[in-house]
């Protein structure tokens, strides 16, 4: 799983942006399962590495969103990001999501 993906899949469950608090969870969430995904629970430096991803997200210095494309079009983010994803790894952002809401 790589970093946008792992956006991109919350995202699209999500709904609601990606915080710094969001981001601790997800973190402790991956090291649980031995994955170094992000390097900071900084947003900033997560928004960085995401930059080129910029037509999926709404990057800010202090929360990931939906960008404008895809706000009213999650199924397509899900699609593009999540339903690819093999089972252990669906089941790591549900872990994710269930602790994050």
């Amino acid at each position: 799983m790589q970093l946008q993906t792992l956006v991109g899949s919350i995202l699209s469950l999500k709904i609601e942006p990606i915080t710094s608090s969001d981001l601790i969870v997800i973190k402790k969430c991956l090291e649980k399962e031995n994955i170094d995904l992000i390097s900071s629970i900084d947003v900033s430096s997560v928004v960085y590495e995401l930059r080129d991803y910029d037509n999926y997200f709404s990057l800010s210095i202090n929360k990931i969103g939906i960008s404008k494309n895809y706000e009213n079009n999650t199924i397509a983010l899900k699609r593009k990001f999540f339903d690819h994803l093999e089972r252990k790894d669906k089941s790591i952002i549900y872990d994710i999501l269930n602790q994050i809401l």
